[in-house]
């Protein structure tokens, strides 16, 4: 074997591995495109109470789809519900006023749909591959409710903290930065990562021989 050459697991090229993702990219989007809405509509009810209990100072008044411009969002309506003390600040909730705050569809399909893509297209057999999909949609449900609650609950907070304390920090808001700026694709790669590695250590397949990246030696030298 040449000594610079790299094996991925099982021996696969990358030029292989480069077209099993271009194919599960195109079966999953097209899939997508076609079921997103339902899928979406689906998961409202956990959303709902994932964003209810991280921005629990307020009370959902409704939580659906919308469409504006072309575009399907998440739309929550809340109203202050508690107190919010801000330093020497005090804001007492009317019981009237309320506020909205949206997710793209988009968004909130991103990290699943990476995770999909990866899952499929890493290579294995058929029950490690079906042991990685049920592990992934556990990790999946997971990373939903790290990205769509706590991203509106954050736009909640900064609208608040914008107005009564603009020096203070939130890591809630900090939080949602991170998954405006590439967080989610980041949550879709680790839970791909955890699933495929949790179903090749549950489904007992051992490591190869090619699992390896071959380093050059320096030949025997025999001394006189």
């Amino acid at each position: 074997m040449d000594a610079h050459a790299v094996s991925l697991p099982g021996g696969l090229a990358v030029r292989h591995l480069v077209w099993r993702v271009l194919l599960a990219t195109s079966v999953v989007l097209l899939t997508s495109h076609g079921y997103a809405r339902d899928v979406v509509t689906r998961l409202m009810p956990v959303l709902s109470w994932g964003l209810a209990t991280v921005a629990n100072d307020f009370k959902v008044l409704s939580f659906e789809l919308m469409t504006d411009r072309g575009q399907t969002t998440i739309g929550a309506v809340v109203r202050l519900e508690r107190s919010l003390v801000f330093g020497s600040q005090v804001v007492v909730p009317d019981g009237a006023s309320t506020m909205v705050v949206g997710a793209a569809i988009g968004n909130v399909l991103q990290p699943l749909l990476v995770a999909l893509v990866w899952m499929l297209a890493w290579p294995g057999g058929w029950f490690e591959m079906a042991l990685r999909l049920l592990l992934g949609t556990g990790l999946q449900a997971g990373v939903l409710l790290l990205n769509v609650p706590c991203s509106m609950a954050a736009w909640l907070w900064l609208v608040q903290l914008k107005r009564y304390a603009p020096d203070t920090v939130s890591p809630l808001v900090w939080w949602n930065v991170f998954l405006q700026g590439g967080g989610r694709l980041v949550l879709g790669l680790l839970c791909a990562a955890l699933a495929i590695a949790l179903a090749k250590r549950l489904s007992g397949r051992p490591g190869r021989a090619t699992d390896r990246v071959d380093v050059p030696t320096s030949p025997l030298v025999s001394l006189p």
